[in-house]
């Protein structure tokens, strides 16, 4: 997901918003998939991502400089030719690609041509999830506006803008912007987060892996209480004198750390 941002100029290339590791691979869960672009750079923009999309290369996802492999089946190539055409209340939309490619190569093999297409509004088609390389374009006049569609799908994994404008880049990674579990400035929605942790919100999940959450698979929690006293201390009943108590720690959450006490991360 991304939004292009107003008064700024748009990606540096066409090619930025689908350049690895951000492609349209067929089979994938952060790819580009919906992109909302400022009116006054739609014009410019769209055309040129067409002629991107239209020259991807396409094939054995093991040779390099593939971009785009194969759909699992034949069930997700008609899942996504049915998306790409799907119309909504007589809505009217436009759409490129989305035809199958190499089929005389690979006869058992449903490798696609990623599909781009211009909606007039975010439609519950736009917010259903088709695992395909489809990307919804859509154009937009406010960027709260936007940014309200941004977060009205219930998928909350990955997101970006492109844009140089402080303002709303902060906006877009501040409690109030973008809702999911990754959010970029100026890079597609996925690769160059190592050491971060990955993982989603919503209905993609609230867990995370890898990055700083790391550390936890190599580590047990404990809580530990070490008592010095040469022998176990007595207590009067109803005392409260600090002569009286146990010279011992006891770790708690978030303390701050003694001689002997353990801190609980």
């Amino acid at each position: 997901m991304i939004v292009t941002a107003e008064r700024e100029a748009r990606p540096r290339t066409a090619r930025d918003p689908v350049s690895p590791p951000s492609a349209p691979r067929a089979s994938a869960v952060r790819p580009l998939r919906r992109l909302f672009v400022h009116e006054s750079l739609y014009d410019k923009l769209v055309p040129a991502l067409k002629k991107t999309y239209a020259n991807l290369p396409i094939g054995n996802p093991l040779d390099t400089g593939t971009l785009v492999g194969p759909l699992i089946d034949r069930q997700a190539f008609e899942n996504m030719k049915s998306r790409a055409c799907e119309r909504e209340s007589g809505r009217r939309h436009r759409h490129t690609g989305g035809g199958r490619a190499l089929a005389d190569k690979f006869a058992d093999g449903y490798y696609v041509q990623p599909a781009i297409v211009e909606m007039p509004s975010q439609t519950s088609t736009v917010c259903h999830e088709t695992f395909a390389p489809i990307l919804y374009v859509m154009k937009y006049t406010d960027f709260d506006t936007a940014m309200a569609k941004h977060n009205e799908v219930p998928q909350g994994l990955s997101s970006c803008i492109f844009t140089t404008n402080m303002q709303e880049a902060e906006k877009f990674i501040a409690a109030a912007g973008s809702d999911c579990g990754i959010a970029n400035v100026n890079i597609g929605p996925s690769g160059a987060e190592i050491g971060g942790a990955f993982g989603g919100e919503k209905e993609t999940g609230g867990g995370r892996e890898s990055g700083s959450d790391s550390w936890r698979a190599y580590m047990r929690r404990q809580t530990a209480t070490n008592q010095l006293l040469r022998r176990a201390p007595r207590w009067r009943r109803g005392s409260s004198s600090p002569s009286e108590r146990p010279l011992c720690h006891t770790a708690k959450k978030g303390a701050r750390r003694r001689p002997f006490a353990f801190r609980d991360e």
